[in-house]
């Protein structure tokens, strides 16, 4: 007997067996009439539902989530009165040409015990109108992301999620007049254009992200708890009367809009805000020192705007602060000393500013899970402070074009994160929300990594990267041999000093490096015949120096061409042109072009951007 002639069978569960495969609408034709409970969800069932699936009126769950159906969803469907949940998701398997098409038959309205409903990640098209809803006086959450659907009218859900569901229409007025009874709403990543009103009838979880969205600042009505907006085409201030309705939100997400102005103090006054991010607007004037009292704060970014003026003392009051981007700027002065006490910091990217003075001692003391450590481009002065040592968990080193001076401590080796590789990736995300099914990141960690004389964005795979640049300074003395410790570094960057010496021997033991530059400074001896084994080495820049003697071969020493070598003369064999002489004289002791950081031309060679894609992923992005 097989199992389709269980006439009887009230409950059938086969769920995430994986393999499980069987032609539905042969399966479904006239089996199980009595059945209550039928999971048959991640497995390999295809074809059809047949239309007699309306036969089984007992039906109160029905889950085929993750198969590979095709074709269109019966609206015999409507027949099943009992049905309360209902899960047709991720009919989309790549092999499968036909996948689960058509429209949402407008027969789903009669399913008045409907609570739960997911048909998202299909190939659904046509209207989503009033009819769809008629009887659904219990549905609690509604999944139609990731399908072509058009969006009309809907009744009361508490949980409505389009996300990427290639909307790219107005939001039509009368959606506005029953929003205020949807707790969660999701439109992001849409095509969403037009303007938003300006009293907004939403209340809960509000993403609105990555649309066309126009016009000014929208405030919400009701009590908002989050609230995400970030890019789209916003104008206008921020309005000063933010807090009186935003009173208890945690999170605000405004980045990548055209909002200008100045950041309101009222914003002081939301004491529940967990992350603000208002990064890449075109606000100005002061950060204000109100921003102190949102003790709450776990992740703050105003960064790419034009800020002026100091960081605020008040910031010490953000004692629960974890990643803080002030970058890209006009904010000037001396890192005030009450900063020490943001002691859970794991980012601090203050780069791209006219920060000045020394680099703060507490820095290396007051900060003990700071991962990422970003200062370039501000005119800070005097020696790195030997206390960053202490820093265990700095994954990112950035101090770049700045005025220090003095020698690489020797005990930069002991940055214990850089000692091994990072195998594992992590997201590096703050104000996260989950609830069964729902869960979202509101703010995910980023950041600029400069390579081959460009910036480069990393997020989702940020965790991997451990990089030291401490380029375009001042620094002298020689490369210390305890920086050949660090074994899991990908990215080094000493150029534009004027460090003499030799490159130590022990080079080779940076297994994992993929870019090494040492242009532009003061730098002799031979080139490290270990350096041939570091196998992913892929961009390299040896220029204008003092090196001698033959250029390593054999692996990726194989593919760099003559240009990375240029600016020193007694360095022979391929791939530059000069051949090895046994009586060549020793390196010379200054530099052919003075080596003192002032502007000369200079090379940079890369056999692909796609090998660095392969290893870190696709979530980093070219910033010119």
């Amino acid at each position: 007997m097989s199992i389709a002639e269980l006439h009887h069978l009230q409950v059938i569960t086969l769920g995430t067996n994986y393999n499980l495969t069987a032609d539905l609408s042969i399966l479904l034709e006239g089996s199980w009439m009595a059945i209550e409970i039928m999971d048959l969800s991640e497995n390999r069932f295809h074809g059809e539902i047949p239309m007699a699936i309306g036969n089984r009126t007992s039906l109160v769950e029905l889950d085929m989530a993750g198969n590979s159906i095709r074709g269109r969803i019966p609206k015999t469907i409507g027949n099943l009165c009992g049905l309360s949940k209902l899960n047709l998701y991720g009919n989309m398997i790549e092999q499968i040409p036909e996948r689960l098409n058509g429209t949402l038959p407008t027969t789903f309205g009669q399913l008045s015990k409907l609570t739960y409903l997911d048909v998202s990640m299909n190939s659904l098209t046509g209207i989503v109108s009033e009819s769809h809803f008629e009887k659904l006086f219990e549905l609690k959450t509604l999944m139609l992301s990731s399908n072509s659907l058009i969006f009309n009218k809907q009744n009361l859900t508490w949980f409505l999620d389009l996300s990427n569901a290639t909307i790219s229409d107005t939001i039509p007025n009368w959606f506005w007049d029953i929003a205020s009874h949807i707790e969660h709403l999701n439109f992001s990543n849409n095509y969403i254009h037009g303007q938003l009103p300006r009293r907004l009838l939403i209340s809960g979880l509000v993403d609105l992200s990555s649309n066309h969205i126009q016009g000014p600042f929208p405030l919400p009505v009701n009590e908002v708890q989050q609230l995400d907006l970030s890019n789209n085409h916003l104008i206008g201030p921020i309005p000063e009367n933010i807090t009186h309705v935003l009173q208890f939100a945690s999170l605000l997400l405004v980045s990548g809009n055209q909002i200008n102005g100045t950041i309101p103090s009222a914003i002081g006054e939301m004491k529940n805000l967990r992350v603000l991010d208002l990064s890449r607007n075109n606000l100005h004037g002061s950060i204000p020192p109100t921003l102190g009292g949102c003790t709450q704060m776990e992740a703050l970014d105003l960064s790419g705007n034009h800020l002026s003026g100091p960081i605020p003392e008040s910031i010490g009051l953000l004692t629960q602060l974890r990643t803080l981007h002030l970058n890209e700027n006009n904010l000037s002065q001396e890192l005030p000393s009450s900063m020490k006490n943001c002691s859970s910091l794991e980012t601090l990217d203050l780069g791209e500013n006219t920060f000045s003075g020394c680099i703060p001692t507490w820095i290396g003391k007051s900060f003990p899970s700071l991962r990422i450590l970003r200062l370039r481009s501000n005119t800070f002065s005097g020696e790195i402070p030997l206390q960053i040592s202490n820093l265990t968990s700095l994954q990112v080193l950035d101090l770049a074009n700045n005025h220090l001076t003095g020698l690489i401590p020797s005990s930069i080796g002991n940055l214990t994160a850089m000692q091994t590789p990072q195998k594992q990736s992590r997201l590096l995300a703050y104000g996260v929300y989950y609830n069964e099914r729902i869960y979202i990141i509101s703010y995910v960690e980023r950041l600029l990594v400069s390579m081959q004389d460009k910036m480069f964005e990393y997020s989702k795979t940020l965790s991997l990267v451990t990089s030291m640049d401490l380029s375009s300074n001042r620094l002298i003395g020689e490369i210390p041999d305890s920086l050949m410790n660090l074994s899991g570094m990908l990215i080094l960057n000493l150029s534009n000093n004027r460090l003499g010496g030799h490159i130590p021997d022990r080079i080779g033991n940076l297994q994992q490096l993929m870019t090494f530059d040492i242009s532009r400074n003061r730098l002799s001896g031979l080139i490290p015949s270990s350096m041939v084994s570091i196998t992913f080495l892929n961009d390299v820049n040896f220029s204008s120096n003092n090196f001698s003697g033959r250029i390593p071969s054999g692996n990726q020493f194989s593919t760099f061409e003559a240009y990375v070598y240029n600016g020193n003369p007694d360095l022979c064999g391929p791939p530059i042109l000069r051949e090895c002489n046994e009586r060549l004289p020793p390196g010379r002791s200054e530099p052919t072009d003075g080596g003192d950081g002032s502007e000369i031309p200079w090379y940079y060679v890369s056999v692909g951007l796609r090998f660095w894609s392969g290893i870190l992923g696709s979530s980093c992005c070219s910033v010119s």
